[in-house]
């Protein structure tokens, strides 16, 4: 008998998923895996935010849990939703990554971020679920894997995690976490299922389309903002990949507001991006020539206003003070 026969499907906030944990044989398989979902138990539980997953009910020794419930299913099944508009996807996106923020204040970074692992709530927001390879960075190595092991979905993985070595507990870091959140994001905005190694940037293969963001949405130059800020995620050397879930974030809120407020005068590094190329930063002309007073309508006050200029495209911008 299905769940459903017997709750509200007209309700879903009365629903819940059941998670039930099929034991195998062999008693060293089976302690590591009664481990696993007492991790991802204790992770659900130490880590509240409305875009992670809310745990409802668990019963470890039993081997099952109980999540809320989101009909919608995951991420890969909404593939059109965001292609193709940069500004909703990371509208979106930036709850995901503050979401990753508070795992990893408490010290658990989650391994598996994928779109088969974002659901899509009745409100449209997106939920992180499936913490069941986390690790807990407590100091005490305390760890649902063995010490050293592949970890993550292949796919998905960072390559200085996805490598013929093993891993050891001591390299697991944000990073784990950063490269596939950059993925996530080129799918959102690409309406494409998944992205091979960090190639977000390749614009010709034989015989396959181009991943290139500006060369699939060519008529939106802030496809080349977006590029920027994956090319701080989807490396191939860990050494060029941002180093915690808050830079992340931090670079979303920055490229959210320019997107936002295409008048607002630049107030740091992303918000400088042209918003006609992207690719240039405006550059304000000397002082004496920055500084003009506009009136919008009879009996309205005088504006100051700032002119910058692209120095890439010489596009000119006019930013109210």
């Amino acid at each position: 008998m299905l769940l459903l026969d017997i709750g509200k499907p007209d309700d879903v906030e009365h629903l819940g998923a059941l998670k039930i944990l099929k034991m195998p044989e062999d008693p060293s398989e089976r302690a590591r895996a009664s481990n696993r979902l007492e991790k991802e138990i204790a992770a659900l539980n130490k880590v509240h935010h409305p875009s992670l997953l809310r745990l409802l009910h668990s019963h470890p020794d039993q081997y099952f849990f109980v999540t809320e419930f989101h009909p919608n299913g995951t991420l890969d099944h909404h593939l059109d939703r965001f292609k193709g508009r940069a500004l909703d996807a990371l509208e979106a996106f930036r709850p995901l990554v503050e979401a990753v923020v508070a795992l990893h204040e408490e010290g658990v970074i989650h391994r598996d971020i994928k779109l088969m692992n974002i659901f899509v709530a009745n409100d449209g927001h997106l939920v992180l679920g499936d913490c069941g390879i986390v690790i807990f960075k407590d100091g005490g190595g305390t760890r649902p894997t063995e010490t050293y092991e592949r970890v993550g979905s292949r796919d998905w993985m960072a390559p200085w995690a996805n490598v013929a070595h093993q891993i050891a507990l001591a390299e697991v870091n944000a990073t784990f976490d950063i490269f596939p959140l950059g993925k996530v994001l080129w799918c959102m905005i690409a309406g494409r299922q998944g992205l091979e190694y960090w190639y977000f940037d390749r614009k010709v293969r034989a015989n396959f389309p181009p991943n290139d963001l500006e060369m699939l949405f060519p008529d939106d130059p802030t496809m080349a903002a977006v590029n920027k800020l994956l090319s701080r995620c989807i490396v191939e050397h860990e050494e060029n990949c941002l180093k915690s879930a808050h830079d992340l974030l931090s670079m979303v809120n920055q490229l959210i507001a320019m997107l936002r407020s295409p008048y607002e005068r630049p107030g740091n590094a992303l918000s400088w991006l042209c918003r006609v190329c992207g690719r240039g930063r405006y550059l304000a002309p000397p002082t004496h020539q920055s500084i003009m007073s506009v009136r919008s309508g009879v009996g309205q006050a005088e504006h100051d206003i700032d002119v910058y200029v692209c120095d890439y495209c010489k596009h000119a911008e006019v930013f109210f003070k």
